[in-house]
C-alpha cells in the first residue's frame, strides 16, 4: 500500500480524498544559484599576470599627484585650499611646479567651503605670483550636490563632457561633498569608505584623478595618517594620502606623502602669505612616517631627534616611568617638546620597537613608558633620583 492509499483510508467518514499530484516537486535550487546576480569579470591565473605588460602609474604632477584618488588633510585654514588651486591650475594649463612637470587637461574644482569674490581675489595673486596664464581648461564651482543627491551623477556629466581632455577632479572639502553620516556619533568606517569609494569608482572607471580635501584632528599623533580626521575609512579608500604638517601660519611646512604608487616621504614647502604661493621642493624618499618633524637625514633636525634617542635609551634603560614625567625629564635635558615626540616616535612600536607604552591603573589610568617589553620591566623606585643613574 503506497503513502497515498494510508492517506486516503485516515480520513474521516464522509471527506473527500486530496487529490492526486500531477506533477513532480521541483529540485531544490542551490543557493548560489537561487540569486540573480551578475557575474563577476573573469579571473587570471598568477604566471599569466606575472607575464602581462602594464603601463607604469601616471603622474599628474611629477612624483607627488598620481593617478588614482588622493586625500589632501591639514589645519583649518593653513593653506589647503590655496595648494589645491596651485596644483589645479598647473595641471589645466600645462605648468611646472617648481620643476616638477605636469601632465595638461582639464581640472574640474569644487570649491564648496569658498565664495566666487575669494576664489576671484586667489586667482588674482596667484597670477601675479607665478606668471602663469589663467586657462579656460580650469572650471571652478562653489556650490554643487552631495554625492547621493546628484553629485556622482553630475561629476560623471561632466567628465563625460570632457572625456578626451579630462584629468583632475578636486573637492575642497569632503565634508561638504559627502552624503551626511546617518547616525548622531559620527560617521563608520563603512560610512567614510562609501564617502570616498563611489567618487574613487567613477574615476578609476575614467582613468582620472582626485585631489579630496579634508581636516586633520586637533591633536597630533605619531602616525601623520592618524591624525586624518574621520575614521581608516578615507585613507583606506584613498590611493594616497597627504598630509600637511603647519606649525603656524606663513612658516616653513611639511608635507607627508604616502600611497600604493607613491614612494613614502617627506616634501618641504614654504608658504608666502602675501602672494598665497606655495613652493614646492623636493622630495625626501623613504622618509619614516612615523618620525616626525626630521628633515633628511644627516640634518640639523635629525642630529637633535637621534640626540634625543640616545637619550631616552639611557633615561628608560632601568625602569619605565609614566610618560608626563618622562616628557618633563627630557625638557629639563634641554630637549625642545617636538624633538621627545619625535625620537619616542621613531623607538615606538611603529618604528624601531624599542619603546612600549602601557597603560597603568585601568582606563582611566596613566601612560607608562619603558624600554623593552612591559612584561620586562621593573618596578619604579619608591625613592631616589628620577633619572637612573
Amino acid at each position: 500500500m503506497g503513502l497515498i492509499d494510508k492517506a486516503r483510508e485516515s480520513l474521516a467518514p464522509g471527506a473527500s480524498p486530496a487529490p492526486r499530484p500531477t506533477t513532480t516537486p521541483a529540485a531544490a535550487v542551490p543557493p548560489w544559484k537561487a540569486g540573480k546576480f551578475a557575474a563577476p569579470p573573469p579571473g587570471v591565473t598568477a604566471a599569466d599576470l606575472v607575464a602581462e605588460t602594464f603601463d607604469p602609474p601616471r603622474f599628474l604632477v611629477e612624483g607627488l599627484l598620481a593617478e588614482g584618488l588622493t586625500i589632501l588633510a591639514g589645519r583649518p585654514k593653513h593653506g589647503k585650499s590655496w595648494l589645491s588651486l596651485l596644483l589645479g591650475w598647473a595641471v589645466a594649463g600645462g605648468f611646472e611646479v617648481d620643476g616638477r612637470p605636469t601632465l595638461q587637461g582639464d581640472v574640474l574644482y569644487l570649491a564648496l567651503e569658498d565664495t566666487r569674490r575669494r576664489l576671484q581675489s586667489r586667482l588674482v595673486k596667484l597670477r601675479e605670483a607665478t606668471g602663469w596664464f589663467v586657462p579656460e581648461t580650469l572650471t571652478l564651482q562653489t556650490a554643487w550636490p552631495r554625492a547621493g543627491g546628484g553629485g556622482l551623477y553630475h561629476l560623471a556629466e561632466w567628465i563625460e563632457a570632457h572625456r578626451a581632455t579630462a584629468r583632475l577632479v578636486i573637492v575642497d572639502t569632503i565634508a561638504r561633498f559627502r552624503d551626511q553620516p546617518k547616525g548622531s556619533g559620527g560617521a563608520t568606517y563603512a560610512e567614510d569608505y562609501t564617502a570616498v569609494g563611489g567618487t574613487k569608482e567613477l574615476l578609476d572607471h575614467y582613468g582620472l584623478s582626485g585631489l579630496f580635501v579634508t581636516h586633520t584632528r586637533k591633536l597630533k599623533a605619531d602616525d601623520p595618517l592618524d591624525e586624518v580626521s574621520g575614521t581608516l575609512g578615507l585613507t583606506g579608500a584613498a590611493d594616497s594620502t597627504w598630509v600637511l604638517d603647519t606649525a603656524s601660519k606663513g612658516e616653513a611646512a611639511r608635507l607627508y606623502v604616502t600611497g600604493r604608487d607613491l614612494p613614502d616621504g617627506t616634501v618641504p614647502l614654504a608658504f608666502a602669505a602675501d602672494s598665497g604661493r606655495w613652493t614646492v621642493g623636493a622630495t625626501t624618499p623613504g622618509h619614516d612616517l612615523n618620525a616626525r618633524g626630521a628633515a633628511a637625514p644627516g640634518g640639523p633636525a635629525s642630529g637633535r631627534v637621534e640626540a634625543c634617542r640616545a637619550w631616552l635609551r639611557s633615561f628608560l634603560r632601568e625602569y619605565a616611568y609614566p610618560a608626563k614625567e618622562v616628557d618633563a625629564a627630557g625638557r629639563a635635558a634641554g630637549h625642545a617638546p617636538t624633538t621627545i615626540r619625535d625620537a619616542k616616535s621613531q623607538l615606538g612600536r611603529q618604528g624601531t620597537g624599542e619603546l612600549w607604552f602601557q597603560k597603568v591603573g585601568g582606563d582611566r589610568g596613566e601612560w607608562w613608558i619603558g624600554v623593552g617589553s612591559p612584561g620586562g620591566w621593573k618596578s619604579r623606585p619608591a625613592e631616589g633620583p628620577p633619572i637612573p643613574e
